[in-house]
């Protein structure tokens, strides 16, 4: 039996996080303030909303009335709630959230060891 390293394991992480991040490029996508948006940006994400660009949670709610959405707030207890609370309202406005989609990328954050949309900065630093 061969044994994976620890380093190809993460190596492989990283790769599926960053692979699917890429598949949500083109939809409209959330995020808490202009260093996550500066961070997706470098990997080519098109539609990226600031919260703090905005006058609250409705106003931007508002902004993506009846769209395809992906709300990627951080993945620690503030940023979960700001996506509860984004999310209801979307909702309301007949937006479509890609919620599972935020799930598995929570998920592929953790393997990579990642709470933050910002921490993204450091894979890449590392490619």
């Amino acid at each position: 039996m061969v044994k994976i390293s620890s380093i190809e394991k993460k190596d492989e992480y990283k790769e599926k996080l960053f692979s699917k991040l890429g598949e949500f490029r083109s939809i409209c996508t959330i995020v808490e303030g202009k260093r996550d948006k500066i961070i997706l940006e470098k990997l080519n994400f098109e539609k990226l909303f600031v919260l703090n660009d905005y006058k609250g949670l409705f106003d931007i709610a508002e902004k993506l009335k009846n769209k395809r959405v992906l709300i990627l707030t951080d993945f620690d207890p503030e940023g979960e709630k700001i996506a509860i609370k984004l999310s209801s309202l979307l909702i309301k406005m007949n937006s479509n959230i890609r919620k599972n989609e935020r799930n598995i990328l929570r998920d592929l954050f953790f393997l990579n060891k990642l709470s933050t949309i910002e921490g993204l900065g450091n894979l890449l630093d590392k490619e």
